[in-house]
């Protein structure tokens, strides 16, 4: 069960990266 909710975390963890980069670029065209 440990190895679930690790993979969990992860998967949270890659989401907001991909959100944080996916918003520099949309900041970057933008200025």
């Amino acid at each position: 069960m440990p190895d679930i909710v690790l993979f969990n975390r992860v998967k949270v963890q890659n989401l907001d990266m991909v959100k944080g980069y996916k918003l520099s670029l949309i900041c970057l065209k933008n200025s």
